[in-house]
C-alpha cells in the first residue's frame, strides 16, 4: 500500500541510491510525540479579540529544548512580544502541526479559522517567513488539492529565493560581482539560462496561477508574491541586466513580473 510519500514498498526499492537518505528524512518529517500538553485555546476562541491583544514578553529565560511544546511556546512568546496574540496563536498552531501529536485536529481547525476569518489582518501583520510557514502548513495538512498545490508552490518559491539570496549575500562579501562570469551569455546549470529569457516570468505565472485557485491558501501566496515583486531579489537584479551588454542586445528581453520590454 502507498505510504504518506505516495510510494509503495516496491517503488521504494527503485529509488536512486542518491535519494535513499532523502527518502528516510521524508518518512521522519512529522516526528510522533506523546504526552504533549494542549496549550492551544478552544477552537471557538475569539480571534478578533486576539488580534487586538498585545503579547507580553516572558520573564523566564528563553528555553533551549524546542522539542518540548511548553518551551516552544515560551520561545514564541518572546519572538512575538509586542505583536498580537493572534500572530502568536498562528505560530503556535503551526508548531503543533509540525509534530505528530494528539492535538493535530484541534491545531488544524484553529489554523484554518485564522485564515478563513482573519486573512486580511494576517497578511498585513506577518512577514514573508511566516507566510511561507503558513503555505507549507497548507501543503502538509489540507485535504483540498488546490490548497496543497498553492502551499507547495509558496513553500518552494519562498524558500528557494531565501537560499539563493543567502548564497548571494555571502558571495558578495567575498568579492564584487563580475559580469564576465556569464560565459557565452548563459549561466551554467540545467541547460543554462540567459538573462532576458522567459524562465523567471514563467515561474511567477505558475505561482500566480496556484494562488488564484488556492482556496484558503490564496491570500498568503498572493501576499508573498506581492512582497517578492516589490523586493530586491534575484528577479529584480536579473531584470536590471537588461541594461547591461551583452544582455541589452537581447531582442525580446523579458522582465520577471512585467513581461517583454523590447
Amino acid at each position: 500500500m502507498p505510504g504518506r510519500n505516495g510510494l509503495s514498498a516496491e517503488q521504494d526499492v527503485l529509488l536512486p541510491k542518491a535519494l535513499v537518505d532523502l527518502d528516510r528524512r521524508l518518512a521522519q518529517r512529522f516526528s510522533k510525540q506523546t504526552g504533549v500538553p494542549d496549550l492551544l485555546p478552544e477552537t471557538d476562541v475569539d480571534l478578533g479579540a486576539l488580534s487586538q491583544k498585545t503579547v507580553e514578553r516572558s520573564a523566564e529565560a528563553a528555553p533551549k529544548r524546542r522539542s518540548d511544546m511548553t518551551a516552544q511556546r515560551a520561545m514564541l512568546t518572546n519572538t512575538f512580544a509586542g505583536r498580537t496574540e493572534l500572530e502568536l496563536l498562528h505560530a503556535l498552531a503551526i508548531s503543533y502541526l509540525r509534530r505528530d501529536t494528539p492535538h493535530t485536529k484541534k491545531a488544524w481547525t484553529i489554523f484554518r479559522r485564522i485564515w478563513a476569518e482573519q486573512s486580511s489582518f494576517m497578511i498585513e501583520a506577518i512577514n514573508a517567513r511566516w507566510l511561507v510557514s503558513a503555505l507549507q502548513t497548507f501543503h502538509d495538512h489540507s485535504d483540498d488539492c488546490r490548497e496543497r498545490i498553492a502551499g507547495v508552490a509558496g513553500f518552494l518559491y519562498g524558500n528557494l529565493i531565501k537560499v539563493y539570496e543567502t548564497e548571494y549575500s555571502a558571495r558578495q562579501r567575498r568579492r564584487d560581482p563580475e559580469i564576465r562570469h556569464f560565459k557565452n551569455r548563459s549561466v551554467p546549470g540545467l541547460s543554462g539560462f540567459t538573462p532576458g529569457d522567459d524562465i523567471l516570468i514563467n515561474i511567477n505565472v505558475i505561482v500566480l496561477e496556484a494562488a488564484k485557485d488556492g482556496g484558503l491558501a490564496s491570500r498568503p501566496l498572493l501576499a508573498l508574491l506581492e512582497i517578492i515583486a516589490a523586493s530586491n531579489t534575484i528577479f529584480q537584479r536579473t531584470d536590471a541586466l537588461g541594461e547591461i551588454a551583452p544582455f541589452s542586445d537581447h531582442p525580446t528581453f523579458t522582465l520577471s513580473f512585467r513581461g517583454r520590454v523590447k
